[in-house]
């Protein structure tokens, strides 16, 4: 894990110190409604991402370029594919809040889906629970899906969900990002 950590970390940490994130992510990506969802899309410094979440996830401009700036941040960090997001979603275990599933197509797209209880996005908690799956979502880009899942499993069997390092290292980068995006 601790090869993974040092990398995801310095990845955001580095993505942090960047100036002017309203101003850098209003450049990096392009938005529009599609439907019944937001579309966000980037090509920044030859990583491609494309974000969609529904429309009424999020409530107001502000929670709108709320997300373009975590979804700048991490992009910066290293997370590359698609993002779809639902929200509204029931879940059969109890407390489960947030998810996140990585697929990758034949074809090699990669593709991460993340699923919210939340109706939208529109208080601090919600918002940070989206950026603790979206962190998911980039330590998977750094590790591999099938090295992530088969180290996570182990961690999550031998020391439990709290202990899970990939937890802390997302629960840690989510309070951050959070605190960064909504202080600015």
């Amino acid at each position: 894990m601790e090869g993974l950590e040092v990398k995801v970390d310095k990845a955001l940490d580095k993505a942090l110190r960047v100036k002017g994130l309203t101003e850098n992510s209003r450049r990096a990506f392009r938005v529009y409604q599609k439907g019944d969802r937001y579309v966000f899309e980037s090509t920044w410094k030859r990583r491609q991402l494309r974000a969609s979440i529904p429309v009424s996830a999020v409530p107001s401009k502000r929670a709108l370029i709320n997300l373009r700036k975590a979804l700048y941040l991490l992009l910066r960090a290293g997370l590359q594919g698609k993002v779809i997001v639902w929200t509204g979603e029931k879940f059969d275990e109890q407390g489960v809040i947030g998810t996140h599933v990585f697929l990758e197509t034949y074809g090699g797209e990669r593709k991460h889906l993340i699923k919210l209880r939340a109706q939208e996005i529109s208080k601090a908690f919600q918002f940070q629970t989206l950026v603790h799956e979206l962190v998911h979502g980039l330590q998977v880009d750094v590790l591999g899906p099938n090295q992530f899942d088969k180290m996570y499993r182990a961690y999550d069997l031998g020391l439990g969900y709290d202990k899970n390092p990939f937890e802390e290292q997302a629960t840690k980068w989510s309070q951050r990002i959070t605190k960064r995006i909504l202080n600015t």
